[in-house]
């Protein structure tokens, strides 16, 4: 978790054993604040009867695109990474900037809607022009940022969100590598 300035800030870990809509709902009831998560519907089921800000995650919605990709050289899927390349590029450069304190956060916000905002409508218009006459993986490439777009693009409004969640999947890493290893353990 990143608090307002950029710095790392508080990190809350729960466990449960599912991913259902109504635990997803039951934990973040109380929580009033922004909630960064991968693409998972439950989240955006959550938001409906909670209170809290959901906004998504842009690699997830790239990763699409890499599978449906392959290894070609050309193609819908391989202009969606190079748009998808350029967003990312930009982005860690406004961030690095903001992080270091040489822009505020007003700027910064200013900034990173004028810089990323054209290369993020570059992209929703790639998918939505392609995503009819697109079957297979291209078609779930195209079509799932289009079914996220709004929380995809939520983080330009919060100076301390980036378009990704990697910062949490880094810290649960080690929780999910060492799952298979305590596979035979009787407790969670």
């Amino acid at each position: 978790a990143v608090d307002s300035s950029g710095r790392n800030g508080p990190v809350m870990f729960s466990f449960t054993d599912n991913r259902r809509n109504d635990t997803i709902a039951d934990l973040l009831r109380p929580y009033k604040g922004v909630v960064q998560t991968d693409g998972l519907y439950g989240y955006a089921n959550a938001q409906k009867e909670c209170s809290f800000t959901h906004i998504g995650c842009l690699v997830h919605a790239r990763r699409k695109a890499v599978e449906a990709n392959g290894n070609r050289k050309s193609g819908t899927a391989f202009e969606l990474l190079g748009l998808y390349g350029s967003f990312f590029h930009e982005e860690g450069t406004l961030v690095e900037g903001f992080r270091e304190g040489s822009i505020t956060p007003e700027d910064y916000l200013q900034a990173r809607k004028k810089k990323l905002s054209p290369i993020l409508e570059k992209i929703r218009v790639l998918c939505t022009s392609n995503v009819d006459k697109s079957i297979g993986k291209l078609k779930t490439a195209l079509q799932y940022p289009l079914d996220r777009w709004e929380t995809l693009v939520r983080f330009l409004d919060y100076p301390f969100a980036t378009s990704s969640n990697q910062r949490a999947e880094n810290a649960i890493r080690p929780f999910t590598v060492g799952r298979k290893n305590w596979l035979l353990n009787i407790t969670e």
